[in-house]
């Protein structure tokens, strides 16, 4: 909105020369534009304040104008936007321009009201100027040019414009610093004075470097060569003194003075850019226990009769305190003296739960406010009896860590307190390890033909609270047939099942652990089926894991035959796979994608059509001679737990998803460079 009102005015100055009317007769309806001033002549060194006065007599928004005066005679000191625009409590922009000491003009200075469909018709101040009126004396013309007043819709008023002039009246200039001398002249300053003259020009710019000592030699003024030093007047400054004082001015609460305070003269003189004003301090006059990181420079404010820290850069090797100022008064140095104020908070307990034995931090933030170094006794309580004690020392506007570290056996909730704070943590009941029993051992059947499948399972039970493995181990006959690892999370458990052929005839006993049963396998009364001279001399199964996640990818399937499968016309072998011991699929082994070229050996990645499920996995090969079963494997198992599932999603998938995210950014792209364009146009 501030561009908008900006560019209106540009507009207006380029149209509006024609219609700008000077004199002190104004058309019926036109803007007046007049410059007030203050009444009488006034005196050299005086301040005073001049009103550019708007009488709209129409709604404006706007306004810009240039002024001109004679910089012999006053002197510009600065310019503020008046009550114009804002009377009706709307915002508004003000710029105060460009000033040209030397060619005594102010140009460039305009303002607009930004509150939309805002206007004032009021007469009012648009800007009030300060000056100050010369040491020469005379009649300055004070001259508008460039005004442009603007309404709502950016068309320029016609408008009248009435200057005016201010008198100054001349008196003597105060002579200069008495035993002064130029340098080079042979003659001596009093002590704390020195002579500027020939080495500034008229205009008060420095020739070169300067070092303006005082009485005592403990402070001194560094000017350097290109800065402006004038006095109060305007005029090129002729000398500096720098006077110890016999009574210094009190200072404020947390303060001490360090040294005595010093005049410098004459008072209200300005530097531009600035000058370096210099402490010496001897480490002897610095009271004990205050560092020397305390010492800072300050400034007497002879109208609120306090003194302003100035700061300072302190230089412990050569014992001074050094700072920058643009005008001349009283300085002292100083040292900040506030008590160590101690604190304490961020208290943090972690972890918030453990197991007996396991250590727990408590930690504090001790901090000082104060100017000098403090001490701080921290006291950790358990459960209201002290346990630990430190003593931590902290600098001033510093902060210390403290930390203590505890553990403790007792389950349950415990409060802990360090530094008036608390919290608590708790004490879980110790964790048992691991500790498996095994029961209900099941045979079924428990009486089988020869040559036909048993199944044998147990059930395995973790009761303790953290997870393990645990070996179980089939016998028949006292025989080991399979050993197989379980595991098993906390208070966990699991059926765990055995299956095979059969072919020996009479009674068998299975052991697993201390756990016993007996089945017996019986001839078979019907004839068996002609064997094929096909067999399966090898089936193995081997989990394949993803590098990066760790997480299951496929089993690799492998089979070897004793001669090629084509020789037997019927034959077929099948792999059957169970979950949780339900059956899930079956896959046929012989395809011309798994076998190699001698038509034998065969192999390939496995994955669940419906992907991984947690659970367990078990795998057989199952070799037919038509719908006879001439040979089978044993089980081969797999448990899957939820963190080795590996979820698959297709490519078409995540396309879909990919396209549909690009969508929504380009829409979203569209609807903000829209608004922005709509903003830009307002």
């Amino acid at each position: 909105m501030i561009l908008r009102y900006l560019k209106h005015l540009v507009i207006i100055s380029a149209l509006s020369l024609p219609l700008v009317m000077s004199g002190p007769a104004s058309a019926a309806g036109n803007a007046v534009v007049s410059i007030s001033v203050p009444a009488g002549d006034l005196n050299t060194g005086e301040q005073f304040t001049i009103s550019i006065a708007v009488e709209p007599n129409n709604a404006m928004a706007g306004m810009q104008f240039n002024l001109s005066y004679d910089p012999d005679v006053v002197t510009f000191n600065s310019i503020t936007e008046g009550n114009l625009l804002n009377q009706g409590g709307a915002s508004t922009y003000f710029n105060d321009g460009q000033t040209n000491y030397a060619a005594g003009t102010v140009t460039g200075v305009f303002g607009a009201i930004i509150t939309p469909g805002e206007t004032v018709a009021t007469t009012g101040a648009f800007a009030v100027i300060t000056m100050t009126a010369g040491s020469a004396g005379g009649t300055s013309p004070l001259t508008l040019s460039n005004v442009v007043i603007g309404d709502i819709d950016s068309q320029p008023l016609q408008v009248s414009i009435i200057d005016d002039v201010i008198n100054v009246t001349a008196t003597e200039p105060s002579p200069p610093p008495s035993g002064g001398s130029s340098p080079g002249g042979g003659s001596s300053e009093p002590a704390g004075v020195t002579d500027l003259r020939g080495l500034v020009d008229t205009n008060g710019l420095m020739l070169e470097d300067v070092i303006a000592a005082g009485t005592d030699s403990r402070v001194e003024l560094r000017i350097t060569q290109d800065t402006y030093v004038r006095n109060k007047y305007g005029q090129a400054l002729t000398s500096l003194k720098i006077t110890a004082q016999a009574e210094n001015q009190s200072p404020g609460p947390g303060s001490i003075i360090v040294s005595q305070s010093y005049q410098i003269e004459p008072e209200s003189a300005t530097f531009e850019e600035s000058a370096t004003l210099v402490f010496r301090y001897s480490t002897s006059e610095i009271p004990a226990g205050i560092p020397v990181e305390n010492l800072y420079i300050a400034l007497w404010d002879q109208v609120n009769m306090t003194w302003t820290d100035l700061g300072g850069i302190v230089d412990g090797e050569a014992g001074t305190v050094s700072v920058l100022i643009n005008h001349l008064s009283n300085y002292a140095l100083m040292a900040h003296n506030r008590p160590a104020s101690i604190s304490v908070r961020n208290f943090l307990l972690t972890p918030g739960e453990v197991v007996p034995g396991q250590s727990v931090t408590a930690s504090i933030e001790v901090s000082n406010q104060g100017d000098l170094t403090g001490t701080y006794q921290a006291e950790l309580m358990l459960d209201n009896v002290v346990m630990q004690t430190r003593t931590v020392t902290v600098d001033r506007d510093g902060s210390e860590a403290v930390i203590f570290t505890l553990s403790l056996d007792t389950p349950g909730e415990h409060r802990v307190s360090l530094g008036g704070l608390t919290a608590t943590f708790f004490v879980n009941e110790p964790q048992a390890a691991a500790a498996f029993t095994i029961n209900r051992l099941e045979i079924n059947p428990i009486s089988v033909n020869a040559g036909e499948k048993i199944n044998i399972s147990i059930f395995v039970e973790n009761t303790g609270d953290l997870p393990g493995t645990y070996p179980i181990t089939l016998s028949i006959d006292d025989i080991i047939v399979e050993t197989r690892e379980i595991s098993l999370d906390g208070h966990g458990s699991m059926t765990a099942s055995f299956s095979f052929i059969v072919d020996a005839v009479g009674e068998h006993t299975a052991n697993i652990g201390d756990l016993q049963g007996v089945y017996e396998v019986i001839q078979s009364s019907q004839p068996e089926p002609e064997k094929s001279g096909l067999e399966l001399n090898g089936f193995s199964t081997t989990p394949n894991y993803d590098g990066v996640t760790n997480t299951l990818a496929s089993v690799r399937i492998r089979y070897q035959m004793n001669q090629s499968w084509t020789s037997e016309a019927d034959a077929r072998l099948v792999m059957t796979v169970f979950h949780d011991s339900e059956l899930l699929e079956q896959v046929s082994l012989f395809t011309l994608s798994q076998l190699t070229e001698d038509g034998t050996t065969g192999e390939f990645d496995y994955i669940p059509a419906a992907g991984w499920m947690s659970g367990e996995y078990t795998f057989q090969a199952e070799l037919y001679d038509g719908e006879n079963l001439i040979q089978e494997t044993l089980l081969h198992s797999l448990l899957v737990t939820p963190e080795a599932i590996t979820k698959v999603v297709s490519w078409w998938t995540l396309g879909a998803v990919i396209g549909i995210a690009t969508l929504l950014i380009v829409v979203l792209i569209s609807v903000i460079v829209y608004r922005r364009r709509d903003m830009l146009g307002s």
